[in-house]
């Protein structure tokens, strides 16, 4: 019992008898398993564009720049599709199905294998003219585990990355919250237990999607080292590029050049508190020029290449998409009541468990998925009252957080819903005429850390209103567990399969 008392588990002063290094590194050790675990466990390629964003990959490990010319699949990529892809995600059960990669010596599959490969170098990749840091960084690693001779290890050896991101969200959470309010240790050793068992499925695969999170909480650390004049103009100029590369890795990361233009007015305001405006004014316009400038470039490569700075017209084309007008674009369901709910509702669901199916069917609890967005609400709505029980110290620190984290996280779902009300959609099959809503929650990952951030707020304030907040660990703990037994449930499926990295060492 003593040692859940100073865990503040049923105390309430006495967390600082066990070492804060230690707790974390018991939660990154924790999440190191997790990721590699889930990461083994799911077989190629999801239904969630893995084979365009693998493709990619292997095309900026060839050195292979994009261009319109060279968007078909790569014959590297076709044979990995067919070699280790599994069907199971969208078809349905099949029992006697096996790997091909099992069946090389097998003469009568070759023609086979063949065949499924020439098709496969056939397809457009919708993905080709997509931001190029994510590619460029794994096409390196990927370059680097054929060097090794990783051959049908090499997906897997991808996703190892993925590890090294996620326990970068989990490090840069830490510190921001330890500088936003550095005296509340439960909040943020709160944080790290709800990041590591948090169940987005994205950080599982191989997709542009992963590094949003920890470039976008990186870049709003460095922000406020900047703000408190923790920084020279070395440092200046590397937050810079680390904003840049946020745009640089996911157009959905757009409304952070917003933000950081905000955050620069706070900037302002400190350093004239600091009487050091004066001196750095300067530095704030070179912080805006490493911002902008490799986005510049980006963009002056895509109009010379494409002849649109964002190099979209030829995906949006592809998926058969179209701008609407201006009167029509008002007639959106988004802007009803109905509307709304099913906007916010769906895209919370797939921004906290991802968009996996198997054999066709999204891999959900109904009971979790309720839970899911009944906590979020309560708890974001909840959030504000932690004033009210806060120090005066504490009051400030964290209405500095949760206006920059609430920014943040209607900026981007601000950009989800603008996508979703600008096109019409056609043919398509997501977003589609019948359902016009751009509810992918991974496109949005970038504020997992902001987001988090609200949700152990808002409980945090709840349970000091009812003067339980010395349980706040205890019952993070319990939404941990039951997270965490719910994925294994609903990934037991794959967990099985013949095709994942498992299937690949035992068969």
């Amino acid at each position: 019992m003593k040692q859940f008392v100073r865990l503040g588990l049923f105390g309430s002063s006495h967390i600082s008898h066990i070492s804060e290094s230690n707790i974390l590194k018991v939660l990154l050790f924790f999440t190191i398993l997790r990721i590699s675990f889930f990461s083994a466990s799911f077989p190629f390629f999801n239904n969630v564009d893995e084979p365009a964003h693998v493709d990619l990959v292997v095309k900026y490990s060839h050195a292979k720049l994009p261009t319109p010319t060279s968007s078909k699949m790569e014959p590297d990529s076709a044979r990995l599709f067919v070699l280790y892809g599994t069907p199971e995600y969208l078809q349905p059960p099949q029992p006697k199905l096996e790997p091909f990669w099992k069946q090389l010596q097998n003469n009568d599959k070759i023609n086979l294998i063949n065949n499924k490969i020439i098709r496969w170098m056939e397809i457009q990749n919708h993905e080709s003219l997509s931001p190029p840091f994510y590619y460029a960084v794994w096409g390196i690693w990927h370059k680097l585990g054929n060097m090794l001779g990783l051959d049908k290890y090499s997906l897997y050896w991808l996703k190892i990355l993925n590890i090294f991101v996620y326990v970068g969200i989990m490090v840069t959470a830490y510190q921001l919250a330890k500088m936003l309010v550095p005296g509340d240790v439960r909040f943020r050793i709160s944080v790290l237990m709800l990041l590591a068992v948090f169940p987005q499925d994205v950080f599982y695969s191989i997709n542009s999607d992963v590094p949003s999170a920890m470039i976008v909480a990186l870049s709003w650390l460095m922000l406020i080292n900047v703000g408190y004049g923790h920084c020279n103009r070395k440092y200046i100029w590397l937050t810079g590029v680390i904003i840049s590369l946020a745009v640089l890795t996911k157009l959905s990361n757009l409304p952070f050049l917003v933000f950081s233009l905000i955050i620069c007015g706070w900037i302002i305001f400190q350093w004239h508190m600091q009487s050091i405006l004066r001196k750095r004014w300067y530095w704030l316009i070179e912080l805006g020029l490493c911002s902008i400038f490799p986005i510049i470039l980006w963009c002056i490569y895509n109009y010379f290449i494409v002849g649109d700075i964002f190099a979209t017209s030829g995906k949006v084309e592809y998926l058969g998409w179209k701008v609407k007008d201006l009167s029509q674009i008002f007639h959106h369901p988004i802007f009803n009541l109905s509307g709304i709910k099913i906007f916010l509702e769906n895209t919370l669901l797939s921004f906290w468990r991802g968009e996996f199916t198997w054999h066709s069917k999204h891999m959900v609890s109904p009971w979790m998925d309720h839970f899911y967005t009944t906590s979020s609400f309560i708890f974001f709505a909840s959030s504000p009252l932690i004033f009210l029980k806060a120090s005066k110290e504490n009051r400030d620190r964290y209405y500095f957080l949760l206006c920059c984290s609430f920014l943040l996280i209607i900026g981007y779902f601000s950009f989800l819903a603008l996508i979703s009300v600008i096109y019409n959609y056609g043919k398509c099959w997501y977003p589609s005429e019948s359902y016009p809503y751009m509810t992918s929650g991974r496109l949005i990952i970038g504020v997992l850390v902001p987001f988090v951030f609200i949700y152990i707020i808002g409980l945090q304030s709840i349970l000091k209103l009812l003067h339980l907040d010395r349980f706040l660990l205890l019952v993070v703990g319990c939404i941990s567990i039951a997270i965490m037994l719910n994925e294994v449930v609903l990934t037991m499926p794959a967990i099985k399969s013949k095709f994942n990295f498992f299937g690949l060492i035992y068969l």
